[in-house]
């Protein structure tokens, strides 16, 4: 999963933490434990390339 997130995103995951929280179900009431991802990510910094020849190729 990081490595699709990266690809999908300019970022690198720094932190993949799993999480189950308890809730209370509205249905019935009774209490329910719920699944959670916490993740962190940093974003990249961009890199911007230039040509700065004449636009032939050297030998």
């Amino acid at each position: 999963m990081p490595e699709a997130l990266e690809e999908e995103t300019p970022s690198d995951v720094t932190r993949i933490e799993r999480e189950d929280a308890v809730g209370t179900n509205p249905e019935t009431g009774r209490p329910k434990v719920q699944k959670g991802v916490d993740t962190s990510v940093t974003p990249r910094q961009q890199r911007y390339w230039t040509w700065s020849g004449s636009g032939k190729a050297r030998p």
